[in-house]
């Protein structure tokens, strides 16, 4: 995956702060996200534990890295790391999909991620999304501000969603988001056109009356609620997910 200039000048900048700092106690430093259109530069950093002044000699590395304020760092130990993909799976396999390691061992590719964790994992931020949307339309019905900002936060959580759904239906996870809604569409039955329109406003189609908002509003409620009533019914099994080789 092709980077700038000087994304790679901020990441090796950040890496040669944390070697003078902690060494042996740097375990990995991973760059994920690749791809994204974001500018932030997503670093996964592995320690081995934050035992004496690793916290100080942490934070003054942070300090000194050029450009800082285009990181967005997690810092794990190793130990948490492989035991919290229960609780985060679809954080960890957003970070399997397309990374690289800047930095010591690969602790991505072999890390375990469990069916039964996603499929949670997945019915729980599609709830969340449904819960909090139809308490912003109960309080604001009438605020175009409101609903469009609840519009952008929540369709975005809702195709982070639908990422995992499709890995649970044994798909890629979509390159793009015509795939993404097109997996929607024909795994939990949802509305290919609604989705679109959700998709167009999110993305800058913000020209309509407040009638239309809210009847798209309404309308993406009920696609939360379908897709999360078929993740609901769905089996839980045990086993570990597999990324596709298209996923590399």
């Amino acid at each position: 995956m092709s980077q700038s200039p000087n994304t790679d000048k901020i990441v090796e900048s950040l890496k040669n702060s944390l070697i003078e700092a902690i060494d042996a106690n740097l375990l990995s430093i991973i760059r994920h996200g690749l791809g994204s259109q974001s500018d932030t530069i997503q670093i996964l950093v592995v320690v081995d534990n934050f035992e004496n002044d690793v916290w100080e000699r942490l934070g003054q590395a942070f300090e000194s890295t050029k450009k800082r304020k285009q990181l967005s760092p997690m810092l794990v130990t190793h130990q948490e790391l492989i035991s919290s993909t229960d609780v985060f799976p679809l954080t960890f396999l957003e970070m399997k999909r397309k990374f690289e390691v800047v930095y010591g061992a690969d602790v991505l590719t072999n890390l375990d991620i469990r069916q039964i964790h996603l499929r949670l994992r997945c019915e729980q931020e599609l709830k969340n999304s449904l819960f909090r949307m139809q308490t912003t339309f109960f309080r604001h019905t009438n605020s175009r501000k409101h609903l469009l900002a609840a519009m952008k936060q929540h369709f975005g959580a809702f195709k982070r969603a639908l990422i995992g759904c499709s890995i649970l239906y044994g798909q890629a996870a979509p390159e793009d988001d015509n795939g993404l809604i097109e997996n929607a569409a024909a795994n939990l039955r949802l509305d290919a056109e609604t989705l679109r329109k959700a998709n167009a406003l999110v993305e800058g189609d913000t020209k309509h009356d407040i009638e239309w908002l809210k009847s798209l509003f309404v309308g993406i409620m009920a696609q939360i609620q379908s897709a999360a009533n078929e993740v609901d019914q769905m089996a839980d099994e045990v086993e570990v997910i597999e990324l596709s080789d298209s996923e590399d």
